[in-house]
Formats: structure tokens, C-alpha cells, sequence
């Protein structure tokens, strides 16, 4: 069976990967700087919780022997790389910062040609015409889920996955179940926001047209040019009553959802403070019995706590999902235009090998766009094909 190529496949597909590409394409050199950034910030991150277990480790000696003693020199030394350590976070943070920001404006700048390139590329105004179109449009343009985005999304839900990394090792040390036991809780409580996440949004997208309703009867009440005859016929409060019993309405299956994803985030936390409290419990036990010393113990501390915060799935989650959506809306976009151009789909659209010059020749199409290469947007960042 043939493998397909990156060009070949459907855009509902495009995910991580395509966003890479995205990325490298707009710059070859900001990309490995940001993409260094991150891994470098994380790996800072285990290392400051390893710097601080030994400097908290040598301090008793140090100062039961003095400061001058080797014990407390062996201590100043820790200060010192604890405080590079801290210095290397805060340095690589503000790199990826700016190598992030950087590389956004750069991505806006070819997505932007990008989207140009696919409007033009077809010879005719039908596409310009097809809903589909516009609502695939809109969503490889939109404010919330240009794929622009993605310069500055990736390393904030990249990075904290790569540092679960180095607190795994560090975990392992002490006792290889450790890790496991927090992991799993913290996929139990990743997937309980998510879904959270996804509830509220999508509640809110579900009850758009009706709110959208509500926000039209408080046009007639409060616009100037149809307040004017709602007043003459004596249909304000009649407009009041509709807008708040439409809006309580489209409102009351938000808060219902809200409630039901609330209640799942509560019962995930419920599985992960046990296995915390094992864990640390654990620990404590083996630093009691003189298995496990001060500088180990702070370490394993540090580390069961932190590896399941990560768990905490914050709107860069939710925005990701949003930004590669719109990723594949540009994908779509230049298939459909290269489609109809005659284009082999190798390039995007406009550009040497996409068959512009094969559409010149056939002359301009005014047939409707196929509307099943354009995917739509329901909510939470889902699509699907148009209909």
C-alpha cells in the first residue's frame, strides 16, 4: 500500500506536523532557535529542581562546620549552581519569548500570501461566492484560529510536557511506581479539564443562535433607526420580555453544561490527591527509616508535586485546537483552489506547480466549488466537511 504524502492527506488530519512544517517554512533559522529555547527551558527546570535538593542537602553540615569548612564550601558551591540554574530558566524564557513573537509575525506574513494565493488562484468568482468557502475562510483568518498562532502555542504546551519528562527520571530514582501513580492520575485530571474546557466552549457555540436571537431583540430596543417605531407602537416591554426570556433560554444549557464539566473536574481531583499522598507519604516513610536523605528527599517532593500540575490543561490547550483548525482551513483552501486550477496539490496555490497555467488554458470555471473539501466549524475546535 502506497504511504501517503504530507500533500496528500486530508486536511482533518493535519495536526502537530503540519504546524512543524508551517513553522519551518515561514523561518529556517527562528524555528530551531525557538524549538532549542523550549527543550533548553525545559531541561533548566529539572536541573533547578535537582540544584535546590542538594542545596538544601548541604546545609546542616555546612552549618554545624562553618562557612570556611569544606562542608560549607561544598554548600556555596551548590548556592552557585542553583542560582545559574535559576538564571538559565529565566534567560531561556525570555529567548523563546521573543524567538516565539518573532516567528508569529513571520508565520502571519506567509499565511497571509498564503490565503491570497488560494482566493486568486481559481479563475471565476463562484468559489468567492460558495458558503463553504467563506466559513473555511473565515477560520484561516479569524483572530481566534489563525494558524499564525501556533508560533507562540506549541512552546507554551510543549514545553510543560517535555519537563514531565525530567521529572519522570527524577521520580524513577526513588521508586519506578512513582512516576506511573502520577501519571496516570494526572491523564485522569488532563482529560477531566479538557473536557471541561470543551463543555464550556462548546455550550457557548451550541447556544450561539440563540443568543444571537436575544442580542436582536435588544437591537430593537436600543438601536436608534427601529427603537423609533417598537416606542410609536407601544412594543417595548415586549421586546425587554423576549430578549431576557431568549437569552435565560440559549443561557440555561450553558450553565447546565458548566455545572456537568465542573463536577468531573472535582471528581478527577479526588483521584489525584490520593495518589500524591501516597507518593509523598512514601517518601516520607524512607527519609524516616534513613533510606532516603535530605538532598533525595526535597528532590522527590519537588518533583511529585510538580509532574501532576502539569496535568492542568489552561487555555493554551483550548487555543491550540482552535489555531491548527484554522491550519487545516488553509490546507483545505489551497487543495480546493489547486484542485480547481488543474494544480497538482504540490505547492500552495498560485505558485510554480500548482497548474495556474493549466487553468488559463481551460479557461475560466464558473461552476460552484465542491463544498466537501471545506471543513466547517461546530465547536470546541472540531470540524468536519461541509454538507
Amino acid at each position: 500500500m502506497r504511504r501517503r504524502r504530507p500533500q496528500d492527506r486530508p486536511p482533518e488530519r493535519a495536526g502537530i506536523p503540519s504546524a512543524a512544517r508551517l513553522l519551518w517554512a515561514a523561518s529556517h533559522r527562528l524555528t530551531p532557535a525557538l524549538a532549542a529555547a523550549v527543550a533548553g527551558g525545559a531541561a533548566s527546570a529539572a536541573l533547578l529542581v535537582v540544584t535546590t535538593g542538594l542545596l538544601v542537602g548541604s546545609l546542616p553540615a555546612a552549618v554545624d562546620a562553618g562557612v570556611d569548612s569544606p562542608a560549607g564550601r561544598h554548600m556555596l558551591l551548590m548556592l552557585g549552581a542553583f542560582g545559574a540554574a535559576a538564571l538559565c530558566q529565566t534567560v531561556l524564557g525570555a529567548l523563546e519569548s521573543g524567538a516565539g513573537a518573532a516567528l508569529r509575525m513571520r508565520v502571519a506574513r506567509s499565511v497571509e500570501e498564503r490565503v491570497t494565493a488560494a482566493g486568486l488562484a481559481p479563475y471565476g468568482i463562484a468559489h468567492l461566492e460558495d458558503p463553504g468557502y467563506a466559513d473555511t475562510l473565515r477560520l484561516a483568518t479569524d483572530p481566534q484560529t489563525r494558524p499564525d498562532a501556533l508560533a507562540e502555542l506549541l512552546p507554551d504546551v510543549l514545553r510543560p510536557r517535555l519537563q514531565a519528562v525530567g521529572l519522570i527520571c527524577l521520580l524513577a530514582s526513588f521508586r519506578w511506581w512513582a512516576p506511573v501513580l502520577l501519571c496516570l492520575a494526572a491523564a485522569l485530571t488532563y482529560r477531566a479539564y479538557l473536557a471541561m474546557a470543551h463543555s464550556v466552549h462548546g455550550s457557548m457555540a451550541e447556544a450561539s443562535a440563540v443568543i444571537r436571537r436575544a442580542g436582536y431583540y435588544r437591537s430593537l430596543a436600543v438601536d436608534p433607526e427601529p427603537a423609533k417605531e417598537v416606542r410609536i407602537f407601544g412594543l417595548g416591554d415586549w421586546a425587554a420580555d423576549r430578549m431576557t426570556g431568549t437569552w435565560r433560554t440559549g443561557m440555561a444549557k450553558v450553565w447546565a453544561a458548566r455545572r456537568r464539566a465542573t463536577g468531573r473536574a472535582y471528581g478527577a481531583v479526588l483521584v489525584l490527591v490520593p495518589a500524591e499522598a501516597v507518593v509523598l507519604g512514601w517518601a516520607a516513610v524512607a527519609a524516616a527509616r534513613g533510606e532516603l536523605g535530605l538532598a533525595h528527599l526535597v528532590i522527590v517532593v519537588q518533583a511529585a508535586i510538580g509532574l501532576p500540575a502539569l496535568a492542568w490543561a489552561g487555555d493554551p490547550d483550548y487555543l491550540l485546537r482552535s489555531a491548527l483548525l484554522g491550519l487545516r482551513s488553509l490546507i483545505a483552501l489551497e487543495r480546493r483552489s489547486s484542485t480547481a486550477t488543474g494544480g497538482s496539490g504540490d505547492g500552495p496555490a498560485g505558485r510554480p506547480g500548482t497548474g495556474r497555467g493549466a487553468g488559463a488554458k481551460a479557461g475560466a470555471s464558473t461552476a460552484a466549488p465542491d463544498r466537501s473539501a471545506y471543513p466547517t466549524y461546530h465547536s470546541a475546535g472540531r470540524s468536519s466537511s461541509s454538507r
